[in-house]
C-alpha cells in the first residue's frame, strides 16, 4: 500500500503525551512544539520588535508574555532573536525601557520584577544581528547561508528552535517588508529541524 504511513484510522491515533512530559512541548496548552514555527509579521512601527523582545525576556524567566504564551511547566527558555533592523545602540536604549517596565511596581503599571530577576532573564536572551552579518560578509549572505549560519549557532548554543519561541528557541524579529528581511517558511522549517 503506497499510502501506508500517511493515512491513519482514528483508532490508530495515540493518546497525547502530557505536555510536562513531552520534550517537544514548548508552550503550555500545546501552542508550539519543537519543529513548529511562529513568525511575527506586521506593518513597520507597530511593535513587532518590542513584542518579540519583551516576550523573550518573559519566557527567559519561565513566565507568560503579554499575549499569554507561557513556557511548559514554567521552564525558563534560552532564546535566540534574529535581529534584522536594530543595532546595539538602539537595543541598549530599548533595554533601559524594558527594565523600567519589568521592574516598575504592579501598582504603577509594571510587572514588579526585581532588578536581579530582570538581569537573570536578560542573560538568557541572545541576539544575532543579521543586518551586520550580511554587511560584513565579503559575499552577500544569501538566505541559504543565513539558514545554515542559524542552524550552526543553534547546534553550538543548544537552542531548542522553533523560530517563534521555545524550550530554547529562535525566532525572527523585525519588519518583513523588504526582501532582505524575509525568511521563507520552508527556510524557517529547516531552521526548526535542528
Amino acid at each position: 500500500d503506497p499510502w501506508a504511513g500517511f493515512i491513519y484510522s482514528a483508532a490508530e491515533i495515540p493518546e497525547p503525551v502530557p505536555e510536562e512530559d513531552n520534550p517537544r512541548a514548548v508552550f503550555a496548552n500545546n501552542y508550539l512544539r519543537k519543529g513548529q514555527v511562529l513568525t511575527v509579521v506586521s506593518c513597520p512601527g507597530v511593535g513587532k520588535s518590542v513584542l518579540t523582545n519583551q516576550s523573550a525576556i518573559s519566557w527567559a524567566a519561565g513566565e507568560a508574555d503579554i499575549i499569554g504564551l507561557k513556557p511548559v511547566a514554567g521552564r525558563p527558555l534560552r532564546t535566540l532573536v534574529l535581529q534584522f533592523e536594530d543595532d546595539l545602540e538602539e537595543m541598549s536604549e530599548f533595554f533601559v525601557d524594558y527594565e523600567k517596565g519589568f521592574t516598575r511596581p504592579v501598582s504603577h503599571g509594571g510587572l514588579g520584577w526585581s532588578r536581579e530577576k530582570f538581569a537573570d532573564a536578560r542573560s538568557r536572551v541572545d541576539y544575532l544581528n543579521v543586518r551586520k552579518l550580511r554587511i560584513e560578509k565579503k559575499n552577500p549572505l544569501t538566505d541559504e547561508a543565513l539558514v545554515s549560519a542559524i542552524a550552526d549557532i543553534q547546534h553550538h548554543r543548544h537552542y531548542q528552535p522553533c523560530a517563534g519561541s521555545g524550550g530554547d528557541a529562535a525566532f525572527p524579529a523585525g519588519s518583513s517588508e523588504s526582501r532582505e528581511r524575509e525568511l521563507h517558511q520552508n527556510d524557517l522549517n529547516r531552521i526548526s529541524e535542528y
